[in-house]
């Protein structure tokens, strides 16, 4: 039989308010349980950037083996990281 998986996407909101950049987010509860009944298993990317954890769910599903992590790795940290100064830069400028 064969089994079949789905790809989760972290669901992590990045937001700037102008004083600091806030991420939070996630996954509704209701939805992964909804999933469970669906699919074989999961498939939850990261990155060795910016590493988000688990909803207690999610995290369920991993102890579980239901659920992996697979970490892409980020070759544009620098790139990113010249864009936020440059934006913390524009946006303070007097």
């Amino acid at each position: 039989m064969k089994r079949k998986g789905l790809i989760i996407p972290s669901s992590t909101i990045i937001s700037d308010s102008g004083n600091s950049t806030n991420i939070g987010g996630g996954i509704d509860p209701a939805l992964i349980r909804n999933w469970v009944m669906f699919w074989d298993e999961f498939i939850c990317p990261d990155n060795n950037f910016i590493s988000t954890g688990l909803p207690p769910d999610l995290d369920f599903l991993q102890q579980k083996e239901l659920l992996t992590r697979n970490e892409i790795e980020s070759h544009f940290q620098v790139v990113f990281l010249a864009v936020i100064s440059v934006s913390y830069f524009l946006l303070h400028k007097k």
